[in-house]
């Protein structure tokens, strides 16, 4: 299987007992090969056609969400890959609004890495990202872009300006931008969703 995903043995070993999780690349080529990414993303997956070829009416409405390749760092920070978006990933659409209350055209997903969002947000975790929700609210996880530097991270506002971005590892200091002079920060959106592999 491991020649068959292009990865080293030990990166496959690494998947299977859940200390990392696949790339976008790997996950579309899990996809070419039958699997179904939904399952393995968030444990839910798209309804089966029906074994026979009699029609049958179902309420279920499959949506795509964009699977980005780049990893937002729950730890010191990564910088953006040239050619982010991978794929799409069919999900229940029902399922997407339950779990996020958004509407799944605001939506792409992305992975995790790093520990300074533990225990709240594991390294290899799939994140559900609101791009249309970027205005800061206090206490909320945003995934966002400081100094060209992905990061995710719960927000802490002042009156003053001052935004505190801080880790829910208490290993981790917070780190503070002033929001009234620094053109650094981009706020690409909301974490309103992630899913822990199984370890």
């Amino acid at each position: 299987m491991a020649d068959r995903l292009e990865v080293p043995l030990r990166t496959y070993q690494n998947h299977e007992s859940g200390a990392s999780g696949p790339k976008a690349a790997q996950l579309q080529r899990l996809a070419d090969i039958g699997c179904d990414i939904a399952w393995l993303i968030t444990g839910v997956s798209a309804p089966l056609a029906p074994v026979t070829g009699r029609p049958q009416a179902s309420d279920a409405t499959i949506v795509g969400i964009p699977l980005y390749d780049a990893r937002f760092s729950a730890g010191k920070g990564l910088l953006p890959p040239e050619n982010e978006w991978s794929q799409d990933v069919k999900l229940p659409e029902d399922w997407v609004r339950r779990v996020t209350g958004r509407p799944p055209k605001n939506l792409i997903m992305a992975q995790a890495e790093g520990d300074s969002m533990e225990p709240t947000i594991s390294s290899g975790d799939e994140m559900l990202i609101d791009i249309t929700d970027r205005l800061l609210t206090n206490g909320k996880i945003y995934a966002l872009s400081v100094a060209g530097t992905l990061l995710v991270k719960r927000i802490q506002l002042s009156v003053s300006g001052i935004i505190k971005l801080i880790s829910d590892n208490k290993d981790y200091d917070p780190e503070e931008i002033d929001h009234n002079t620094s053109t650094e920060i981009q706020v690409i959106g909301q974490v309103v969703w992630w899913g822990h592999k199984a370890r």
